[in-house]
């Protein structure tokens, strides 16, 4: 399906996303349709706008999916930005667990889950912003600063998954758009075998 631009453009509806995000939120935090969302956000790397302007209704411009799904980030009395988790059906209480232990915390905790989970909501958020889409990009930017990302994205005590994520939604939600345009760089480099050699010869000695 990731392939296949037509289908991703105009077999999937709103509806179709609506359902995916009930059925996330019908369960415990998992990663699979979280990641299936992503896959509807591009095709081949090109970006299927309908479907992000769909996710970023449902997921971001409503308020109980927004409460529900999206996981955000603060930075405690040290400095270093940590997730708020609450499962009622593990939890008694609200967690509070640092980006950097989040992979060890989360191992022990549910085999990885909510590791999983957060990853595939950075990734799609990075999905959503693609190709300076600017709903996304408008509605992420105070969700996600870029003081925040930036730190995920070079911190040595981040997990290199995640880190690899947050180097995604880097480029998508904070460099890639306005005024920032592409550049043609003219390629002044030639290989000698791409030399074509003039017809014109220097005069040779008859020496």
């Amino acid at each position: 399906m990731k392939n296949n631009e037509v289908l991703l453009d105009k077999q999937i509806t709103k509806e179709t996303i609506v359902n995916f995000v009930e059925l996330c939120k019908g369960q415990m935090k998992n990663e699979r349709f979280l990641n299936l969302l992503a896959t509807l956000c591009s095709c081949n790397g090109q970006a299927v706008n309908s479907n992000q302007d769909d996710c970023c209704e449902i997921l971001l411009e409503n308020d109980e999916n927004n409460e529900a799904l999206i996981m955000k980030m603060a930075a405690n009395r040290s400095g270093e930005y940590e997730i708020r988790l609450l499962e009622k059906e593990i939890d008694a209480r609200t967690l509070f667990i640092g980006i950097t232990n989040l992979y060890e915390v989360s191992q022990k905790r549910d085999d990885l889950r909510i590791f999983n989970y957060f990853k595939s909501l950075i990734n799609l958020n990075a999905e959503m912003c693609l190709q300076r889409n600017y709903r996304g990009i408008n509605l992420l930017a105070d969700v996600y600063p870029i003081e925040q990302v930036y730190y995920c994205t070079v911190n040595e005590n981040v997990h290199l998954l995640l880190r690899a994520s947050f180097a995604k939604l880097l480029l998508h939600l904070h460099i890639d758009k306005d005024p920032l345009e592409e550049i043609t760089v003219p390629n002044l480099a030639r290989m000698w075998p791409d030399i074509v050699y003039s017809r014109t010869q220097l005069p040779k000695s008859r020496v």
